[in-house]
């Protein structure tokens, strides 16, 4: 399955925007608008995928187009930025929004998020897996441990 389609958060339709998850204005969100597959981990549409800090060799990260373009998931190798597919990605044509940090899903009891911890394989230079964190957590546990490390300082 290819990698899923992304949308900055503040790009949402005005109609869908009341639906999504209230997080701080200066943290990067971006929505899924097409389902689809990265670092073993399957991204569903309408999740909200969350970048913090800085990225850093070896994290998965959202790569921001300068100029147009829709952002897409890649990850940081050095100084090099590669694309969801392990292609290279120029620096002048594209950004890292910073580490993948969080993929907010909604659920029956309202939204939950689960922390990311990106792995990625140096011999191959793609990413090899999104681990969810706070396994066998309950829901509302799992999304108030989750809330934690975002907004802590």
């Amino acid at each position: 399955m290819p990698a899923p389609l992304l949308r900055p958060l503040s790009a949402a339709p005005s109609s869908v925007r009341p639906l999504l998850p209230t997080l701080p204005a200066d943290l990067p969100a971006f929505v899924v608008v097409a389902e689809g597959d990265f670092g073993g981990h399957r991204f569903a549409a309408g999740d909200v995928v969350v970048c913090r800090g800085e990225a850093v060799h070896g994290d998965a990260t959202v790569l921001v187009p300068c100029g147009h373009c829709r952002p897409r998931l890649g990850a940081v190798h050095g100084t090099t930025l590669r694309g969801d597919a392990g292609e290279p990605c120029s620096a002048v044509r594209w950004q890292a929004a910073g580490k993948l940090v969080a993929c907010y899903r909604l659920g029956v009891d309202g939204w939950v998020a689960h922390l990311l911890a990106p792995v990625v394989d140096e011999v191959a230079g793609a990413p090899q897996s999104l681990v969810e964190a706070h396994r066998g957590s309950t829901r509302a546990e799992g999304s108030a441990a989750a809330q934690l490390p975002l907004f802590a300082a």
